[in-house]
């Protein structure tokens, strides 16, 4: 694992000084999950991708860094209530405090990317139940929303798939069937089609997916 160096921040809300962890060094070996999610190195350094002021509650990537919007939002009671959880892990609810934020700000897509790296925090805790739901809260950032983009729309794709939600899983993937495909987009969402009608929710890398290997798709799921 990747060693993360802390470092005194002044947070740009309320002003207080915390020790927090700053992003380490890091590479990609491999291919990233069919939801984005990275290899390693970069996949075991979670921990540093945000920080929490201990004060006010404050999430940001950086906290020395705050926009209008986040300085308000921070000092409301319901965002204030909504630092104690209950969450899986103080990890998971440092990336939905973020989500909240990102949406109240109106970054959905923010919002959304927040709340899936709070599922894969469940993932890696083996709480299947939790990652789903937290999966489910992902997807619900961007209801509603039709303008996403086409690579958007296929990581939601992913993310219903992995939630065990079959319905909107394959009403996503019959949309995405008539948006004109580059061979890549296609071979993925050939994949996913397949995965969704085995009812598999296991966890896949874009190599598997390109490469058709389903012996490989096999031995991957017995491994997660």
């Amino acid at each position: 694992m990747t060693a993360v160096q802390p470092s005194n921040v002044r947070c740009a809300c309320c002003g207080e000084h915390s020790s927090q962890a700053l992003p380490p060094a890091s590479s990609e070996f491999g291919a990233c999950d069919l939801d984005h999610r990275p290899p390693e190195t970069m996949r075991s350094t979670m921990e540093s991708w945000l920080q929490e002021c201990l004060h006010c509650g404050y999430v940001a990537a950086d906290l020395g860094q705050a926009g209008e919007s986040d300085r308000r939002l921070v000092k409301t009671d319901r965002y204030q209530v909504l630092r104690h959880g209950p969450y899986v892990s103080r990890l998971s609810g440092r990336f939905l405090l973020r989500a909240v934020l990102d949406s109240l700000g109106g970054h959905r897509e923010r919002a959304f990317a927040n709340a899936i790296c709070a599922a894969w925090d469940a993932d890696d805790r083996d709480l299947r139940e939790a990652a789903r739901s937290l999966r489910r809260r992902a997807a619900s950032y961007l209801k509603g929303h039709d303008e996403n983009s086409v690579e958007l729309k296929l990581r939601l794709l992913d993310v219903h798939r992995r939630a065990s939600d079959w319905k909107s899983a394959d009403l996503m993937a019959r949309h995405l069937a008539g948006q004109g495909l580059d061979t890549q987009m296609s071979a993925i969402l050939a994949f996913q089609v397949r995965r969704i009608h085995a009812k598999d929710e296991a966890a896949y890398t874009v190599a598997h997916a390109l490469s058709g290997d389903l012996g490989a798709e096999h031995r991957l799921r017995i491994l997660r």
